[in-house]
């Protein structure tokens, strides 16, 4: 049987190669992360690894979006490449998702009881976890890192797919169970306390990433009429979710399939259920969700966006990765930590795009006749097929919220502020946004970044009884609407297409 050494690991292991197996089957076996956007179906392209040893030859699609001197040094992508004998396989540490979890406040409002409280926010991509004192609210510690059930794909859908095809429900949940335990532990750690001195857990996530975390089968929220088996709203024993808590966990409810507990938790950590006032709350991912406030009720939906910004299906895109290119205007660019450029992220697209258009290098149909040079001198461009994602991306965001806007029967310029949640949203430049037809050119004003609403709901969840009764009453003030089959969705999508902000 060949053998696989693993480095860009502490320390280096040795993993046995099954014959036939993709590097990306043998890592996803021995249960070893690398982030796979697709889950290994060779569409992506980010899934780059250095393979030095008995390896079949690059496939077409390397020769096609692998450099000349990538290929030298030995790169590929490691869902093509199926070693034939021994050999080494390194990991590059820059492909790792940058980890910055956006901390939700130094202190919370609190009951002054004893003991700690803990917030869990499962994100698709990431995971975060929040340690406060009950009695005076203060945060005693974070802990975050990618979510490696990205090994069988970046979002739900791929997910979904995985425990359809692969019956991976039984790893994706070990998965997870595993990587905040490591959490829990690192946040104990860093507080010098007990995993048993934690009173109380909050858990946000969305539909699917609590179906994943409880062990409860996901399908029949990838299959119309998209129905979960659980909304949640619920109290988990830590140990029935394999956690190290002595207390219970509590699951923030969903509002739908693809609106869930992080959205719920974002709604109420920004006092959207206790105003008149008209607001709007996107969080922008592969599924971007929204909820519109108006006049005390709610109205909420999702449409699929897509990953391209996340990075993926992006010729360079990356995520929020350290060089990541996330700044560009006519004055030159700015990259994550300041490092070399090595791709561009979702906040960096917007701005290139809107760019293009001033430089009228890209017409409002997204016409663009050559690939377009983000860095002179590098091979880092946008190609025209990277332009026709990000108008799909940005259609289906727009007509979201224009479709929103016509359910609850306003306007656009009705609305008095909008919340950009989620890592993507705290960083994106709302007047670019406007510009491409992110969102409708009225609100670009109008936008706060609000950070991590989702960590943050949790948090709050865990210390206050009063915020958990605010969760579980959501739902009896918030209308759900479904856009598949919606005609009046179709037809705004196709008009908003085009890049006129």
């Amino acid at each position: 049987m060949a053998s696989i050494t693993l480095t860009g690991t502490s320390p280096p292991v040795v993993l046995h190669h099954r014959m036939g197996e993709t590097v990306h089957e043998t890592l996803s076996r021995y249960g070893i992360y690398h982030a796979a956007p697709c889950g290994g179906q060779g569409l992506c392209k980010h899934c780059k690894v250095i393979i030095q040893g008995d390896v079949t030859p690059p496939a077409r699609q390397e020769y096609e979006y692998l450099n000349d001197d990538e290929l030298l040094a030995g790169v590929r992508f490691c869902c093509m490449a199926i070693p034939t004998g021994d050999c080494q396989v390194t990991l590059p540490s820059d492909r790792l998702t940058r980890q910055e979890p956006i901390a939700t406040q130094n202190a919370l409002p609190t009951e002054g009881k004893q003991g700690y409280a803990l917030g869990i926010d499962i994100g698709t991509t990431t995971l975060a976890v929040y340690l406060y004192s009950r009695k005076n609210g203060v945060q005693m510690a974070v802990a975050s890192a990618q979510n490696r059930q990205s090994a069988l794909g970046d979002d739900v859908i791929s997910r979904i797919g995985a425990v359809t095809t692969l019956h991976a429900l039984p790893r994706l949940q070990q998965s997870v169970c595993q990587q905040l335990t490591e959490l829990i532990h690192s946040v104990c750690r860093k507080a010098n306390i007990a995993a048993e001195e934690i009173c109380t857990c909050s858990v946000a996530a969305n539909t699917t990433m609590l179906h994943l975390l409880t062990g409860l089968d996901p399908t029949s929220i990838g299959v119309a009429p998209f129905t979960p088996l659980s909304l949640f709203g619920t109290m988990y024993r830590g140990e029935q979710l394999n956690l190290p808590l002595w207390c219970e966990v509590y699951l923030i409810p969903c509002l739908s399939a693809y609106v869930g507990g992080d959205i719920t938790a974002g709604i109420v950590a920004c006092g959207m259920d206790e105003t008149d006032d008209t607001r709007l709350l996107i969080d922008v991912g592969t599924n971007g969700e929204m909820a519109l406030c108006h006049q005390g009720h709610i109205y909420c939906l999702a449409t699929a966006a897509g990953p391209a910004f996340e990075g993926a299906h992006i010729h360079c895109g990356v995520g929020g990765i350290p060089g990541a290119i996330c700044r560009m205007d006519e004055q030159g660019f700015q990259t994550v930590d300041d490092a070399p450029p090595t791709g561009i992220c979702g906040s960096g697209l917007l701005d290139a795009v809107a760019l293009m258009l001033r430089q009228e290098v890209l017409d409002e149909t997204g016409y663009l006749e050559e690939d377009y040079p983000l860095i002179e001198g590098t091979p880092l461009v946008l190609t025209p097929k990277d332009i026709r994602e990000i108008q799909l991306a940005k259609s289906a965001i727009c007509s979201g919220v224009l479709r929103l806007c016509e359910l609850a029967g306003i306007t656009p310029q009705q609305v008095s502020q909008v919340y950009f949640a989620g890592g993507f949203g705290s960083h994106i430049n709302p007047h670019s946004a406007a510009a491409i037809g992110l969102i409708p050119k009225e609100l670009a004003q109008k936008c706060v970044a609000v950070g991590n609403t989702a960590g943050l709901g949790a948090s709050k969840a865990s210390l206050s009884e009063g915020f958990r009764l605010r969760l579980d009453e959501l739902s009896d003030r918030v209308t759900y609407f479904e856009l598949s089959g919606d005609a009046r969705f179709n037809e705004l999508f196709m008009e908003n297409m085009l890049f006129e902000g």
